[in-house]
């Protein structure tokens, strides 16, 4: 109960977690108290789901950053995909807010290092080839009507 006091946790978090606390527990018995916390709604692979997606979507990262980082927490894909759109239109609201952060209003020139650059940074934050060239357009037309 502690630990989901905190924050939610998916069901395989909250397991690993009480087997690192509680290292002379049988797992069963772990595994037993974890699905009771479960059949009275206290713990929710839904509820914390949506609320990962909130927070990493806050923090910038992407589509298929979040969905890694939910499967790797062993939350079911239907979970996932309730609570993860790939078409959502706030990836590519999200990509441009950091593309606005790392360039401060400055033009950007198709091929150069900062392109690179910026392309392998929203690739590692989780954005589509797609989301990326859509959101870096703007930036090569100021740099066309710049020169």
């Amino acid at each position: 109960m502690d630990c989901l006091a905190r924050r939610e946790h998916s069901l395989q978090e909250l397991v690993d977690k009480l087997q690192r606390k509680f290292p002379d527990c049988v797992t069963e018995k772990i595994v037993q108290v974890v699905e009771r916390l479960r059949a009275q709604n206290l713990q929710s692979d839904e509820r914390f789901a949506a609320s990962y997606v909130r927070y990493r979507k806050g923090r910038g990262f992407g589509y298929r950053h979040i969905r890694a980082n939910l499967l790797a927490r062993q939350v079911a894909d239907g979970v996932i995909e309730a609570v993860l759109q790939r078409d959502d239109k706030e990836w590519s609201d999200i990509a441009t807010r950091l593309v606005e952060q790392r360039l401060s209003g400055n033009s950007l020139s198709p091929g150069s290092k900062e392109h690179a650059r910026l392309q392998r940074f929203l690739q590692s934050r989780g954005f589509s080839q797609a989301d990326i060239s859509a959101v870096l357009q703007p930036y090569f037309k100021r740099a066309s009507e710049a020169g």
